[in-house]
């Protein structure tokens, strides 16, 4: 019997951010999906739901930070994981806190051992 897989949606709309960290992920073991869109990324969970969804704060459509609150309500077993290289993203999650929404959240750049070991603290 093989080892088990997480599924893992990487979800920004920079390609080259998305696809590396697809790239990256399946690499270690995970089977990555990545988008560009949140609303795809919605769309693709009500078919086969990811153990965990890795999204941008900073989206087009809803934020990272929505698409999470989105996961949390209907998908609860999802983990999320955000990550932002924006300064200015600190209001939205504080506001989101504020309405009982915490979520774990990397800073880019990150390195990929960086990412794998909070992926791993998420899994376990």
């Amino acid at each position: 019997m093989g080892k088990f897989k997480p599924a893992v949606f990487v979800v920004d709309h920079e390609y080259l951010i998305a696809s590396t960290l697809v790239l990256i992920l399946n690499q270690f073991g995970f089977a990555a999906t990545g988008f560009a869109c949140p609303l795809k990324a919605i769309q693709a969970a009500e078919t086969q739901c990811p153990d965990i969804v890795i999204a941008d704060v900073q989206l087009p459509a809803m934020s990272g930070i929505e698409l999470a609150i989105h996961f949390g309500k209907h998908f609860p077993e999802c983990k999320m994981l955000l990550i932002s290289g924006q300064v200015g993203t600190g209001d939205l999650l504080a506001s989101a806190r504020e309405q009982g929404n915490y979520f774990e959240v990397l800073a880019k750049p990150f390195h990929p051992d960086i990412l794998l070991a909070t992926l791993e603290l998420l899994s376990s």
